[in-house]
């Protein structure tokens, strides 16, 4: 059943982002990981993709990802679904406002050799 392990190991690199783990989140990742994210003009590689991570989770507390669905399909899994959070500190410019926000997001991930190779998220306020 490869198609469920890779969704396994999507779920629980999302879930040690939210436990805020960033150590065993990367432990997700392979050395040779590329995220493109909204926003971002450039592809994250590994380190600047654990840099941006750093940055997202001190700004904002308290994140949780909530899927309502995982689609996989071999080694691509989709999420859907909405990631919630506090604004505490600064972000990219932004000082903090101390409200809570809600992304609707979508990531598509694929999974090879059992590490996330490949990530793209889309999120929308």
């Amino acid at each position: 059943m490869p198609s469920e392990s890779n969704k396994s190991i999507v779920l629980q690199f999302y879930q040690a982002f939210d436990n805020r783990n960033i150590e065993q989140a990367l432990s997700f990742l392979s050395p040779n990981f590329v995220a493109h994210l909204a926003g971002k003009a450039e592809p994250l590689n590994r380190e600047s993709f654990k840099q941006f991570g750093m940055e997202f989770y001190l700004a904002f507390a308290d994140g949780k990802h909530t899927f309502d669905e995982a689609i996989v399909e071999g080694n691509k899994v989709v999420t859907c679904g909405t990631f919630t959070a506090t604004h505490l500190d600064d972000f990219q410019g932004i000082p903090p406002t101390g409200k809570k926000i809600k992304l609707s997001i979508m990531h598509v991930d694929l999974v090879e050799e059992s590490k996330v190779q490949y990530l793209t998220g889309l999120h929308n306020l």
